[in-house]
């Protein structure tokens, strides 16, 4: 029997960028839920259509087929299944020439919309008040579209990004069609945690006092809290407990890495 005491705000994601980082958003609503049973839970819908939007990164760096269509598409359909507060779980996608068409079209006063990287600047900047300085894990396009620069800088923290040989290793690790983390995230974890880890001891070397994984593909593979001695948060995580926070603030587990007033 349907719980009906639960008035839990029902969370939307919109995945399928890749399909896996979807699943993986879905993933760490349930975990930092309070509930012990099955109605206990968010309603929560995941619509992914991996196959219905254009990459992001071919339409930003190449001029390659826009994703907004689609993207709007499925916003106003997952808003009509019931959606209140909705979710995107791509970095990319967040880019403004992106986002902004697309946020253009919904009513925002009736629909909440958790940005990712919005939320990622709000709890660093709590977390670590004093930081001047965080390093950026993600693809290329996030970096040269300067998402997390712009809302960083305005909380007076720089955003280190790798050079651009580097980069071109973190990109091929998440989207090498033989080993990358797009196309089998379990195929080669070990070589990419290593890959990752590599990045993130240059990203220290430059000054980096904390990392962000700026791309919901790379916590696929690096989970640690740790690399290096610095602190590695994951936005993905950051952006499920935001969403719980807005559609059912009781049931946020707590969390002593991602709770910025830990009890």
């Amino acid at each position: 029997m349907q719980n009906k005491t639960n008035k839990s705000k029902t969370i939307g994601i919109i995945g399928g960028m890749g399909p896996f980082a979807g699943f993986d958003l879905a993933r760490k609503i349930c975990e930092n839920t309070d509930a012990s049973t099955d109605h206990g839970h968010i309603p929560l819908i995941l619509f992914s259509f991996p196959s219905r939007i254009p990459d992001r990164s071919d339409f930003l760096l190449n001029s390659g087929d826009s994703p907004v269509p689609a993207i709007t598409s499925i916003f106003n359909d997952i808003v009509k299944a019931g959606a209140e507060v909705v979710g995107i779980s791509c970095n990319t996608a967040h880019s403004p020439s992106i986002l902004d068409p697309v946020l253009e079209t919904i009513d925002t006063n009736k629909t909440q919309f958790v940005h990712i990287v919005a939320e990622a600047q709000n709890f660093i900047s709590k977390k670590l008040p004093n930081i001047r300085k965080i390093g950026l894990l993600s693809t290329t396009a996030t970096i040269k579209t300067g998402i997390y620069q712009h809302f960083f800088h305005k909380a007076g923290i720089e955003i280190v990004v790798p050079d651009d040989k580097l980069q071109a290793t973190v990109l091929a690790t998440i989207y090498d069609k033989e080993c990358g983390i797009k196309s089998a995230p379990g195929k080669n974890k070990g070589l990419s945690k290593q890959t990752l880890a590599g990045a993130i001891h240059e990203l220290k070397n430059k000054g980096a006092e904390a990392i962000l994984l700026g791309c919901t593909e790379l916590p696929l593979v690096l989970s640690e809290q740790f690399v290096h001695d610095l602190p590695v948060f994951d936005p993905t995580e950051i952006q499920a407990r935001a969403l719980i926070r807005a559609a059912a603030p009781e049931k946020l587990i707590q969390s002593e890495f991602y709770d910025t007033n830990p009890k």
